[in-house]
């Protein structure tokens, strides 16, 4: 590690006085995500966190004498939104959870995000056990960046 900082309320930083050599940053960003990187055709606004050199970390950029690079070490972050609920047996028909109706553990639950014009798998998940309940099953999440979403949950193919 060469030197630590922290971002100003407008989210910029920089590190004064480097030496000549190859360096990259690493982000730490709490309970954020991180955006996907070198998305949108112009390297001075984009994400360059790609994680090549760790996670949060953005690729090995070389700095000559003098240089100064605002444009290599950007990071977009975003906060995850979640997606998800559980899976049940309505018993009774009526549309609505009942506590005495079991949720269904092991079956498939895709998530599709729109993107460039189409809906395209995004991501995929099994319905189980809800973390922290002694017996609440059929729970599944997913925890996307904003956008638009569907789900389709696979009734015939358990996961």
């Amino acid at each position: 590690m060469v030197s630590i900082t922290s971002t100003d309320e407008n989210g910029n930083y920089q590190f004064n006085q480097v030496y000549p050599g190859n360096y990259y940053v690493r982000f730490l960003i709490g309970d954020l995500e991180f955006t996907e990187s070198n998305i949108g055709g112009d390297a001075t606004l984009d994400s360059d966190v790609d994680g090549s050199n760790g996670f949060g970390t953005t690729p090995l950029v070389n700095l000559s004498p003098g240089e100064c690079d605002f444009d290599s070490f950007d990071a977009g972050v975003y906060e995850c939104i979640l997606i998800g609920d559980r899976v049940w047996l309505d018993f009774n028909e009526n549309d609505v959870w009942d506590s005495v109706e079991n949720g269904i553990n092991g079956l498939r639950v895709d998530l599709f995000r729109f993107v460039e014009g189409e809906f395209m798998l995004y991501d995929q998940t099994s319905t189980g056990h809800r973390p922290g309940t002694p017996s609440d099953d059929g729970f599944y999440k997913f925890c996307v960046p904003p956008g638009r979403y569907y789900l389709r949950f696979n009734i015939l193919k358990r996961a």
